[in-house]
């Protein structure tokens, strides 16, 4: 368990912002302070005043058109990923002069530099590079030297831009045709966060916008989706480029010039709004539930997808995307509606819905070759021609399909049908002597998800009586329960329920996780942030949990730069593990009925109450989670 001072600065949890208030109570996106250099505001843009340029003279167009909508959305999406992916190709030509940078930052004038870095912490506050100290510059280090360029990887990124700006202009022509005007548009290389999603998601920051041509295509009102880390942008110099026109086969563009639509009649865009957004997850629930329902710019419905033969399911790309959506916008099928929380909710609470994702499941797995009962699914090792769609190390594209199937389970809570299929997927790969898929035991591996669902009947039925833990602490905050009888608090050793904390010795050796023994569970959650490398097991083997708590505050004991988003699965799967190896943990923790569960650690305000009273508390949470599912018959 982490306590005390706040992690060191680096890629850590999805943080979804909350903009300030204007006066008049719309939601604005909070705007990043220019960087100050010598007393003057720097001759460079900083990473949020990039501006719609507007057409004027516009008929209003009607803003319930879904349609219209829906079109403006996809174009949105396609050109944030464009310049997304320019902002790559951008730092991989930046490279070298960055890690020079990095190595002696006092050797160059800040103002002589063709980038910006700035840090946003846990509270979406950004702070500019001059406020950086040493250990900023360091953790940087750490966080560049894995996107070092290489060949292979340029030689891709060339090819999804052009595929990319390619689809923009499909996109452009349904535009035309629905009668909205796009004259020609500018895409620049955007801001990069230095994190694990860096490849995969187009950065969405506060004010963030590319140049574009129509009005209130604002992509700073879009939700901001950020992540607790750095974030490079390229300088003035690069977004001030003179448009280029660039043929789609051209392979570094440097800046990306679409071709302007035919003069016409023009409507105003509608803005994107949140509830266009619900509109979509409309749409998408519409498609499964009601089989004939297609959603807008898909040529699909969901009985059509499901009558698709396996010839059909290998040749055509645009339907996995509907079956299966992802939080993150396919390059594939830029229209396909986004995975959000409330097509999760729906689908948590509505039994219906969950046989209709079943169904879709056991299609895709009877096309991979995959036989299901409840949650546990295995390789069929008979259908030979179906297990050569994945089991090959060729890159193929099902196994992108795999990765989203696998990503969709989690989101909704199938963590224990998710971690069968890559289970038996990767295992058949290895026993044929063929490396596993990194990206599908990303997908399953400490995961934040939602509450835990299950295939299985009896398994769903006795899930319906647990809440997440992230429900209890919506529910249970610590001041609505002031009298200590009506809550359980711990933390010190001489006090009552000491065994909830993670410093308690585990009897009969320790707990078994994954085939080793851990003397604690803080051995095992700090052990964690180094899975996979010598320093996991130097953890495993330290004298007690005091050690493992301070082995990643040594110098150059960095975490695993995904640690901030995963932590929180892994403390959770170590309580699970405590409740089902330690019976003395188990009968405590039945004990305390239904009190609310506080760990009363004045030094940690995110896993306990913290000295204010105000923390988080998300340990405490937890264990009234797993106390659910004690209760639940599901440990």
């Amino acid at each position: 368990m982490e306590t005390g001072s706040p992690p060191p600065p680096g890629p850590g949890p999805l943080g979804r912002g909350q903009p300030p208030k204007t006066p008049s109570g719309q939601e604005k996106p909070p705007v990043l302070p220019a960087t100050p250099r010598g007393g003057q505001r720097p001759d460079q843009r900083d990473l949020s005043n990039r501006q719609a340029k507007p057409h004027r003279g516009q008929p209003t167009i009607n803003p319930e058109d879904t349609e219209i909508n829906e079109l403006l959305f996809s174009f949105q999406t396609a050109c944030i990923a464009v310049e997304n992916m320019l902002g790559q190709q951008w730092l991989n030509e930046h490279y070298s002069l960055l890690m020079e940078f990095l190595q002696n930052p006092t050797a160059v004038k800040p103002e002589e530099l063709p980038f910006n870095i700035a840090y946003v912490d846990e509270e979406n506050n950004i702070h500019p590079m001059e406020t950086f100290e040493k250990k900023h510059f360091d953790q940087l280090k750490v966080d560049v030297a894995p996107l070092a360029p290489t060949q292979k990887k340029a030689e891709n990124l060339r090819q999804q831009i052009n595929q990319s700006i390619g689809q923009i202009e499909q996109i452009e022509g349904k535009m035309k045709q629905a009668g909205i005007g796009v004259s020609a548009i500018q895409l620049s290389p955007g801001s990069l966060i230095l994190n694990e999603d860096r490849i995969n998601q187009p950065v969405r920051l506060p004010g963030y916008s590319p140049v574009s041509a129509v009005e209130t295509v604002r992509f700073r009102e879009l939700p901001a989706v950020q992540k607790k880390g750095f974030v490079i942008s390229p300088g003035k110099q690069q977004v001030r480029q003179k448009p280029v026109r660039t043929p789609v086969s051209q392979s570094r563009p440097q800046s990306v010039q679409v071709p302007a639509a035919q003069p016409e009649p023009m409507r105003k865009a509608a803005r994107v709004s949140p509830q266009t957004i619900k509109a979509s997850s409309r749409e998408w629930l519409d498609f499964y539930r009601k089989g004939d329902s297609r959603i807008t710019g898909q040529k699909w419905t969901r009985n059509e997808v499901m009558a698709l033969d396996a010839r059909r399911l290998e040749t055509e790309h645009d339907y996995i995307q509907l079956l299966f959506p992802n939080r993150i916008a396919s390059t594939v099928n830029t229209t396909a509606p986004l995975l959000t929380d409330q097509m999760v909710a729906d689908i948590q609470q509505d039994e219906e819905l969950q046989r209709l994702v079943l169904q879709s499941l056991d299609r895709i797995l009877d096309f991979w070759g995959c036989t299901r009962s409840g949650d546990s699914i295995e390789v069929d090792a008979s259908k030979k021609s179906a297990l050569k769609k994945w089991a090959l190390d060729n890159n193929d594209h099902n196994h992108k399909r795999i990765t989203r199937v696998l990503n969709f389970l989690m989101e909704c809570g199938y963590e224990s049908a998710a971690a069968s299929l890559e289970r038996s997927l990767q295992g058949y790969r290895r026993a044929n002597n063929v490396k596993p898929v990194r990206f599908w035991s990303e997908a399953v591996e400490g995961r934040k998800t939602a509450r835990r669902m299950y295939f299985s009947k009896d398994m769903a039925g006795r899930n319906k009586t647990v809440r997440s833990f992230q429900n209890y602490a919506l529910s249970h905050p610590y001041r609505d329960f002031p009298k200590a009888g009506e809550r359980v608090d711990f933390y010190n050793r001489e006090d009552p329920y000491y065994e909830f904390t993670n410093f308690w010795p585990v009897p009969d050796g320790g707990l078994n996780i994954d085939g080793k023994l851990w003397p604690t569970s803080e051995h095992f959650f700090q052990a964690m942030k180094y899975k996979g490398t010598a320093k996991e097991e130097e953890v495993r083997r330290l004298e007690n949990p005091r050690d493992a708590f301070n082995y990643s505050r040594r110098p150059g004991n960095q975490a695993r730069r995904d640690w901030g988003y995963v932590k929180e699965i892994y403390m959770l799967n170590a309580l699970r593990a405590k409740a089902e190896q330690c019976p003395e943990f188990r009968q405590l923790l039945e004990n305390t009925g239904n009190k609310p569960i506080y760990e009363n650690a004045p030094p940690d305000s995110f896993w306990g109450i913290g000295a204010d009273q105000q923390g988080a508390n998300i340990l405490g949470y937890q264990l009234m989670q797993v106390r659910d599912e004690i209760r639940a018959g599901l440990l």
